[in-house]
Formats: C-alpha cells, structure tokens, sequence
C-alpha cells in the first residue's frame, strides 16, 4: 500500500489600498484540503477579507473557508487554524481571494493550505 502525502501550498500577495486580488494554485493530486491558517497582522483592523475558494475543472466554485457564498473572513494581530475536509481533484484550482478596504493601506494576509493527497474516487 502506498503512503499518501500530505502538500501546503503558500498563498501571499500584498493587496494594494481599496483593491482587492487573487492567487491560484492548480491541485497536482487528489485528496482533500485539511487546513487552512490564515495569518492576519496587527494594523489590519478589519478591514482586509480573505476566503479560500476551490475551483474544479467544471468551472463550479466551491467556498472553503468560509464554506458559505459570498462571505469573508477578517480579522486582526490572529492566525486562526481551520480544520476542514473539502474533497479536491488534480487539476483543479484552488484560490485564494482578498478585497483591501483601508483606503489608507496595503496589506499582506498569506494564506497556507494543507491538501492531504487521497487515492481518487471511482467514476
């Protein structure tokens, strides 16, 4: 029986004042997203929301964290862990989104994704 490896894919992009931006990773195996930490710093005061989207290759969009449409997560001086068990394919995308709303500041809020690789379900 072969081991099933675990991968972090490291999400970080300086999102310019009262703009908003996105990074993707493609899913080089199969498995599922265990973890998503998010690391938000001191100065952020709220004002910076981020999710973590997954994107299969039939075009749909999956909400990981947070697991409901249209909504964010923003915090401040935190670095919440969350457990989840989103099922991922190869060759999907999985992003993440940020929208800046300090129209004084930009800022960085990286994002680290745990993908635990699985032996892909039957068709």
């Amino acid at each position: 029986c072969e081991e099933m490896s675990t991968r972090t894919l490291n999400f970080s992009k300086s999102i310019p004042l009262s703009d908003e931006g996105s990074e993707e990773h493609l899913c080089l195996v199969s498995g599922a997203i265990t973890q998503v930490v998010m690391a938000f710093p001191s100065g952020t005061s709220y004002l910076v929301d981020v999710r973590v989207v997954y994107l299969p290759k039939d075009k749909s969009r999956e909400f990981v964290v947070p697991s409901v449409e249209d909504q964010f997560i923003a915090l401040v001086d935190s670095t919440p862990h969350y457990a989840v068990d989103h099922p991922v394919r190869k060759d999907g995308v999985i992003r993440v989104e940020w929208v800046n709303h300090d129209a004084a500041s930009a800022h960085r809020i990286p994002v680290q994704v745990t993908i635990k690789e699985r032996a892909a379900p039957s068709p």
